[in-house]
């Protein structure tokens, strides 16, 4: 028999130690015991039984497993071909994986939160150094992607009851600013002296969307909102959006308790005042 392996690993040292144990069949054959052994955990952790098999097997097996191989590992969506990282993307992907690998969504959280200017909003999108810096990203009008680290964050601590991931000391990016008359701008951000909480973080995101209101008390568009092709609805700083507005409502009522608890009631008030005049608006 003939066995062919292929892998990787951070260092040469580490591939040679690999390498070196595995040179019987024995070896391999134990390998991957452990691999199967590993995704059948992974994947085994929810069970959802309907009437449809074929429904079944997507929701417990392939979807879970795309998003850790396609999504988180290899990020190969069509829209990052070039492997960046997505700042809502990767934080919609990981919300099955509070329950399936809370772990992981815990660290993807705190990544996302890293990219995040003072001003409140964040990097649309980013490429990893080698190291793990951040490097090369862009930094748009884009309405509604800073708002996703608050609902990510909410979902995370309600399914997990992980409230300590609310007083991680996160720091904050800098750069230049968006010159006027352009939709973003990218470059490679430099690491600031300042930090806060991740429940900091997600407050500056809600604050900032809330500063960008319209005269009908909606948010305004921006480049886009969460559907990049409406790129043209906010040009003129006028266009608002009712998908966001939605949104934002369901972030500011999933959050104050949590601002309540971290920031102090009249902080937590005054967002329930601005979800009562957003319901307002909406309706």
């Amino acid at each position: 028999h003939m066995h062919v392996l292929i892998g990787q690993a951070p260092k040469q040292a580490d591939c040679r130690r690999l390498i070196s144990s595995m040179r019987t069949t024995g070896d391999l054959l134990a390998a991957l015991r452990r691999t199967t052994s590993m995704w059948r955990d992974t994947l085994g952790t929810i069970r959802v039984e309907t009437n449809s098999r074929a429904f079944d097997r997507l929701v417990n097996t392939w979807l879970p497993y795309q998003i850790l191989t396609a999504r988180l590992w290899g990020r190969l969506g069509p829209q990052q071909r070039s492997g960046a990282y997505g700042f809502r993307d990767q934080l919609q992907d990981v919300l099955p994986l509070t329950m399936l690998r809370p772990g992981l969504a815990r660290a993807q959280i705190l990544l996302h939160a890293r990219q995040q200017f003072l001003r409140g909003d964040v990097l649309q999108w980013w490429h990893q150094t080698c190291d793990g810096r951040t490097g090369l990203g862009i930094r748009n009008r884009a309405s509604d992607p800073h708002l996703w680290l608050a609902y990510m964050t909410c979902r995370y601590v309600e399914v997990t009851g992980d409230r300590a991931i609310l007083s991680e000391p996160i720091p904050f990016i800098e750069g230049p600013s968006i010159p006027r008359g352009q939709d973003g701008i990218a470059f490679v951000p430099r690491l600031s002296e300042d930090q806060g909480t991740l429940l900091d973080h997600c407050v500056r995101g809600v604050d900032l969307t809330l500063s960008r209101l319209g005269q009908n008390g909606l948010p305004l568009m921006g480049a886009h909102d969460w559907n990049d092709g409406l790129s043209a609805v906010g040009s003129k700083g006028k266009g608002t959006s009712v998908w966001l507005g939605f949104f934002l409502h369901d972030v500011l009522r999933t959050i104050t308790p949590l601002v309540e608890e971290g920031c102090g009631k009249a902080k937590a008030e005054s967002y329930r005042l601005q979800a009562a005049r957003l319901r307002e608006a909406l309706d």
